[in-house]
């Protein structure tokens, strides 16, 4: 049995997630070891978001206080709405509440 199931079975309550160090490391640059930084919904969405081959919004735009500029002429986006926002995040959190994980 792991520890992540036989912490689960003692305390079902809690939410109880044994990582390695190696794993805390990874994109970790504020080297945060808090619970809330590792809740397990945060993995969950990580790995659906790598599965999928998403590209990043800050990979192809640069924010200011006024407006959206495109760094890749390719890239077609031009302005971040708030609704745009909450669909993806609807579209992502569905895919995780339906096990989908990859394509």
């Amino acid at each position: 049995m792991s520890p992540n199931q036989s912490l689960q079975e003692k305390y079902p309550h809690l939410e109880v997630s044994v990582l390695k160090l190696s794993e805390v490391q990874k994109n970790n640059e504020s080297k945060r070891i808090d619970s809330e930084f590792f809740k397990k919904e945060y993995f969950d969405t990580m790995e659906t978001i790598q599965l999928n081959q998403v590209e990043y919004l800050g990979d192809n735009m640069r924010f200011n206080s006024w407006y959206l500029q495109p760094i890749k002429k390719s890239f077609e986006l031009k302005e971040v709405s708030s609704k745009l926002l909450q669909e993806a995040k609807a579209k992502v959190e569905s895919a995780i509440a339906n096990g989908v994980t990859s394509k």
